[in-house]
């Protein structure tokens, strides 16, 4: 089984990215994880979409994504989950990843 869980920065990703590892003992991967299946890119992007492929009906895993370059590396029959947050958990969570340092949230 393929998860992917995409969403903005913030919005809890990883957490339940975390949580399906625990309980489906799921691969994560992140982002351009994928580049350490290869030293060259191209071939570890092919790669990865192959164990992605095989994955649908396999082994379990999970990729986290925040860019939309990399959705199209999710293959069909993958589980597509959206995740959002609302403003105030987002600056949480923000403010947590910046060590405490004082953001100024200016509203557009």
């Amino acid at each position: 089984m393929v998860i992917g869980i995409i969403g903005e920065s913030c919005t809890g990703k990883s957490t339940l990215a975390d949580k399906l590892k625990s309980l489906l003992g799921a691969e994560v991967y992140t982002g351009k994880d994928y580049l350490r299946l290869a030293k060259n890119e191209a071939i570890a992007k092919k790669l990865f979409q192959k164990k992605l492929d095989d994955a649908v009906s396999g082994a379990h895993i999970v990729y986290v994504i925040s860019e939309k370059e990399h959705l199209p590396l999710l293959p069909d029959g993958a589980f597509r989950v959206l995740v959002t947050a609302d403003l105030d958990v987002f600056k949480e969570r923000f403010a947590q990843r910046s060590m405490g340092l004082d953001i100024v949230w200016v509203a557009a």
